[in-house]
């Protein structure tokens, strides 16, 4: 009593019944063009494209392009935030190899690089947009705000006060991905994080100054406190797990405080 059956995307068999009334994906009443029945995109250098959920005329197994990226602050191999830097890391997905790429910065300026580096002349508010177009000719734009606060810290990653090093101007670097490691703080840095970058789970040790607990929290890159631990310092130092695998892939800040005392980590999750 059904046509047109075919697989949900959860592996459901739906066929469409035979007295239902609908629009099929090119606005014909009762029509053929429905998900899983054969459609032609036009493009003459590809065969076998079938109507998808969206109803989109797609060539089974390629995902349409989708254009995306990821704004981090900047950080040194000591971990320590770099003001006045912002890395951005292109995250798009789907489409067909090979990929151009447009950027553009929201000044008068454009590239279409790669990775490329632009420098910013005033800190103002910029809506940098990136454009992807595969071999299909498939093409996507994706835009987000990008701001820094007055210490040149991108998106809440405020650490200490720094007098001297806001200045006018900052760096937008196109990476091609995240560092695979996080080096320790050197000379008097007690906390530590092992493993970095983590996928599951990472465990997190304080060494003194003082015996007791110490607060940990972990924030993203909206200055929003994902989790919380108390973690306890000194010669009977207790390691705190932090369970990551709920958490969306990227970087993170660590922050832990005991009485006056404060230190801060970058964790990878993966």
């Amino acid at each position: 009593n059904t046509s047109f059956d075919t697989w949900l995307p959860n592996c459901l068999c739906i066929g469409i019944p035979d007295s239902t009334t609908y629009t099929d994906c090119a606005g014909i009443t009762n029509g053929p063009n429905v998900p899983g029945q054969a459609c032609d995109d036009g493009d003459p250098n590809t065969t076998g494209e079938t109507w998808n959920w969206d109803c989109e005329c797609v060539v089974p197994g390629v995902t349409p392009c989708s254009a995306s990226m990821l704004y981090v602050q900047a950080y040194g191999q000591d971990s320590v935030a770099i003001p006045n830097e912002v890395w951005v890391i292109n995250t798009s997905t789907g489409g067909t190899e090979p990929y151009t790429v447009f950027w553009n910065f929201d000044d008068g300026t454009t590239s279409t690089e790669p990775y490329p580096v632009h420098v910013y002349a005033t800190n103002g508010m910029y809506i940098p947009c990136l454009t992807i177009t595969d071999a299909m000719g498939c093409e996507d734009t994706y835009c987000d705000t990008l701001v820094l606060d007055e210490d040149g810290y991108y998106n809440g990653f405020v650490m200490e006060q720094r007098p001297g090093q806001l200045r006018n101007g900052f760096t937008l670097r196109v990476i091609e991905q995240l560092p695979t490691g996080i080096a320790s703080p050197t000379g008097t840095s007690r906390l530590t994080i092992s493993p970095n970058p983590a996928a599951r789970n990472s465990t997190v040790t304080l060494r003194g100054p003082s015996a007791g607990p110490a607060q940990c929290s972990l924030i993203d890159q909206h200055g929003s406190v994902v989790l919380e631990h108390l973690v306890n310092a000194g010669p009977e130092n207790s390691p705190v797990v932090l369970h990551l695998k709920e958490l969306p892939a990227g970087i993170y800040l660590l922050v832990v405080r005991q009485g006056t005392e404060r230190w801060t980590q970058r964790l990878v999750v993966q």
